[in-house]
């Protein structure tokens, strides 16, 4: 479903679906029994051949990065000591490079 790939992507995937379906690429398979009946996707013979899979196993492995612990004991007062500095450009006015590179710099000590 759609609302399963933007779940994933964390952001609106609906031109993306369109796109990969106008090449051939993914079809609607049926509908979901969910509230809405929203389409079901599915890959296609055409992608299958055209990354040269004989199936949807041959796909190879995703690991994805295991989520940081947020540290909920954070000291306020490091938070609110910390001040950041803002680069102001006039209007058109852009930082070179090295200009760019020395306010991150700043910004992070």
């Amino acid at each position: 479903m759609r609302a399963e790939v933007e779940a994933v992507r964390g952001v609106g995937c609906g031109e993306v679906i369109r796109q990969l379906m106008d090449r051939g690429f993914v079809r609607i398979s049926g509908r979901s029994e969910d509230l809405g009946r929203p389409f079901l996707y599915s890959t296609s013979k055409q992608f299958l051949a055209t990354f040269g899979l004989n199936n949807l196993s041959e796909l190879p492995e995703i690991h994805l990065p295991e989520p940081v612990e947020q540290n909920s004991e954070v000291d306020s007062t490091d938070v609110d000591n910390q001040e950041a500095e803002l680069v102001e450009l006039d209007e058109g006015e852009t930082l070179d490079d090295d200009e760019f590179d020395n306010a991150a710099d700043e910004m992070a000590a």
